[in-house]
């Protein structure tokens, strides 16, 4: 009987449980389509935590992990369901698109979409629209994306950025020190609270070492409304705004252990009804700030309060101007240094996507602001720009940025103008020993690879385009969507002169001379490579064949890093030493491309050295390709394998 009763109380458990986990999936799956998939993604994972193998919820649960707060995940888990839930699911494409687009893979996400429409599955008029409106959309992004303006951008490290929110940065260009506001310390509460950080740079702005942020808590705290700060150069004035005062203005001063209590700015100031997103300028007679005070408008827009300097009292705020003011919002406004152009957040129609960065010019002859242009791509995405400040040389700043990528929230980007040289070649196909007609190259920046030139080739096999310059690409060429070459290449500074480089690449049979292959012989140890710093004799040569690249490549593969480390120990302990990395290849393709690629991959060991605080003047890369061989290249095992090597070489 007690094993009865006891059968019947677990059968009973199960049922309940059955009948949950129906009601949670119903729920799950209601939320889904209705596009709630913050929600949906909460019960989802309930669902699989109760049984993994419930329906389709994983696939599910994987849709909205990578549409909402996952999107820097890969995408390989949810392709891997292509031949399972991608043949059940009528809308699989349809999910794929959105996904590739929000990680701004928009030529994927447009062939995506279109096999969707193409499918012979039933679609109604009203997802068929919605489909054709985001290609259309996607089109005129991908467009944006591949003419970049005269801008490159750096998101700054973790440490500055963390998963939290991080806006509103300001430089101050005297101490070398940015200060901001993050959640980061938020009390836990429906509204996250901000607090001032700072840190110092070292260095070049691009690449220079920040500090730990510390906290300046003698600067209070903001509502996330609130959250707004303002440098004034000329006299090291950091300005908040402080609701609680009755909308008034505070500032600190720089001190020696970092910043003082705030002070109240102009009492008077309360008259002109300003919020807490302003801008003061450095004559500290003119604020433009956002407000939704007007009673016909449906958004945010920009108002200005100016200081008469006899009487020293600020006049009543006005409407910034009917140009740059829309139906939208307008929002976080910055001033240049000559008050001639006015950067702005918006999120007008037209735009990139959620709040763009603009900017209008004075007509001084007119007396009136011109029409508001978008910034573009890489200042702008499509998620959202805010906090657009510049430093005092006017061509370079920060912004705060959600875009794909960011490590939380917003982060903190620096950016800077740019030169552009000009890019032309071949692309060759080996196999064939002709120009090939039907390839895309592309050159994405590094480490920031969203931001990227591409090229078509021509009926001649040539590609054209502009590309920054000082800088490091990795380099793509595709045909059909498929990589067929994968290499880097280095940019260098123009002068500002007007610059052409012509490159040609290879692709197909030939342009791997360096066979993926382990090597079978005893590996070099790390003791052996120690040898290379203790003896200091020029000419002393240690083979290495425990570094491994990608196919056909210059890139570096992980399995060589146990022997980078090692050789990187021994340049680290031996400071004098300086070496020859030498690249060699068998006789397998022609000669030139394999004298190229041994150079393109002694080069690719110097620049990981490099990265790694080696001063690159220690480490010369020469390609010798096959002019070298150890072997006879007749044999693979015995000649060929042996041929293909680096070798470490002490020049003094």
């Amino acid at each position: 009987m007690r094993k009865l009763l006891s059968l019947l109380t677990i059968t009973g458990v199960l049922v309940v449980q059955g009948q949950n986990i129906d009601r949670l999936y119903k729920d799950a799956q209601a939320k889904f389509f209705d596009e709630d998939l913050i929600n949906a993604r909460e019960i989802f994972q309930e669902v699989v935590s109760l049984n993994p193998s419930y329906k389709d919820a994983k696939y599910r649960l994987e849709i909205c992990e990578l549409l909402t707060n996952s999107r820097n995940r890969s995408i390989d888990t949810f392709l891997s369901y292509s031949k399972t839930n991608g043949r059940t699911d009528k809308f699989y494409h349809y999910w794929v698109g959105r996904i590739y687009v929000d990680k701004y893979e928009f030529r994927k996400a447009i062939r995506s979409w279109e096999t969707f429409l193409n499918s012979k599955s039933y679609k109604s008029t009203e997802i068929k629209q919605e489909v054709n409106k985001f290609i259309t959309e996607a089109k005129a992004l991908l467009l944006m994306f591949e003419n970049p303006d005269d801008y490159e951008i750096h998101q700054l490290p973790e440490g500055i950025n963390t998963e939290f929110n991080e806006i509103t940065p300001v430089f101050f260009e005297d101490n070398n020190e940015l200060l901001f506001a993050s959640s980061r310390d938020s009390e836990k509460s429906n509204w996250p609270t901000y607090f001032v950080y700072h840190s110092t740079q070292t260095g070049i702005r691009k690449s220079g070492f920040w500090s730990p942020p510390s906290v300046l808590r003698n600067l209070g705290k903001f509502e996330e409304e609130g959250a707004n700060l303002e440098l004034i150069d000329q006299d090291g004035k950091l300005f908040q705004f402080r609701p609680e005062k009755g909308g008034d203005l505070y500032y600190s001063e720089p001190i020696e252990n970092g910043w003082s209590e705030p002070k109240e700015f102009d009492n008077s100031i309360t008259k002109a009804h300003i919020k807490s997103h302003f801008f003061i300028n450095e004559h500290e007679d003119r604020i433009i700030f956002t407000s939704n005070q007007h009673a016909k408008s449906s958004g945010l827009e920009l108002y200005q309060s100016y200081r008469d300097h006899e009487s020293g009292k600020w006049g009543k705020s006005s409407v910034l101007s009917p140009t740059i003011n829309s139906e939208w919002d307008e929002d976080t406004p910055y001033l240049s240094l000559d008050e001639k152009s006015i950067y702005f957040s918006s999120n007008r129609p037209g735009g990139l996507g959620g709040y763009d960065i603009y900017v209008s010019r004075l007509d001084e002859v007119a007396g009136r602001w011109n029409e508001p242009v978008n910034l573009g791509f890489p200042i702008n995405s499509p998620d959202n720009e805010i906090h657009f400040n510049m430093n005092p040389d006017q061509k370079s700043g920060y912004f705060s940025s959600d875009r794909y990528r960011s490590l939380g929230g917003h982060d903190i980007y620096f950016y800077w103008e740019i030169e552009k040289v000009n890019m032309t070649g071949r692309i060759i196909d080996l196999t064939a020993n002709t120009p090939t007609t039907d390839v895309i190259i592309t050159f994405r920046t590094m480490p920031y690879e969203d931001e990227y030139f591409r090229s078509e080739t021509n009926e001649f096999g040539m590609y054209k385009t502009r590309i920054v310059a000082n800088e490091t690409f990795s380099v793509e060429i595709e045909r059909n969507g498929q990589v067929l070459f994968r290499d880097e290449y280095d940019v260098h500074p123009t002068g500002g002169l007007e610059t052409t480089y012509h490159q040609d690449f290879f692709i197909g049979e030939g342009t791997a001379p360096v066979a993926e292959v382990e090597y079978t012989g005893p590996p070099e140890t790390e003791a052996q490579i120690e040898e290379l710093g203790s003896k200091f004799r020029p000419g002393r040569t240690a083979v290495i064949r425990n570094i491994y690249f990608n196919h056909g490549t210059s890139q570096l593969k992980k399995s060589s890093t146990p022997v980078l480390q090692a050789l990187l120990k021994t340049m680290k302990n031996a400071a004098k030493l300086r070496i020859e990395v030498a690249g060699h290849t068998d006789s397998i393709g022609p000669d030139d491309v394999n004298e190229w690629l041994s150079q393109r991959r002694a080069e690719a060991i110097q620049k990981w050295l490099s990265k790694r605080g080696i001063v690159a003047s220690r480490v010369v890369p020469k390609g010798y390709g096959e002019s070298k061989p150890m072997a006879s290249n007749d044999d693979e095992k015995e000649g060929r394998e042996l041929n293909r090597r680096i070798e470490i070489i002490v020049i003094e």
